[in-house]
């Protein structure tokens, strides 16, 4: 998977946490998908800086910055799950899904990157 290919995802996901609130309108979910868009956009604004990183500890500050927003969204996607409780709906389990499949993705890549630099290292 290429870097476009992952900024297309993150949008889509940003794209569906604006949507989640019209499944449940009763819920008060604009707090926890407010945070999950804004971490996302930083997510896929960071990425590419980690790519582009020339010193360790530019890589680093990046790194601690991208693991600070993904935490963010997992921290946000579990307070949805909470919110929706037993529900069990279909478009918020979906959400949730494709959540955690960006943020795998974007763990696999930093581990990749990570690798990489330390084999160039060596």
């Amino acid at each position: 998977m290429n870097l476009t290919e992952i900024h297309a995802r993150n949008i889509k996901f940003q794209n569906l946490a604006a949507r989640i609130t019209q499944f449940m309108p009763e819920k008060n979910l604009m707090e926890s998908t407010s945070v999950i868009i804004r971490s996302a956009r930083q997510i896929d604004r960071l990425f590419p800086k980690l790519l582009e990183a020339k010193t360790e500890m530019r890589f680093t500050a990046i790194m601690d910055k991208l693991e600070e927003e993904i935490d963010e969204v997992i921290y946000a996607m579990d307070r949805l799950t909470e919110m929706v409780g037993k529900d069990n709906l279909r478009p918020m389990n979906e959400f949730v899904k494709i959540g955690y499949n960006l943020l795998s993705l974007y763990s696999a890549a930093c581990d990749s990157i990570i690798e990489k630099r330390i084999t160039e290292e060596v």
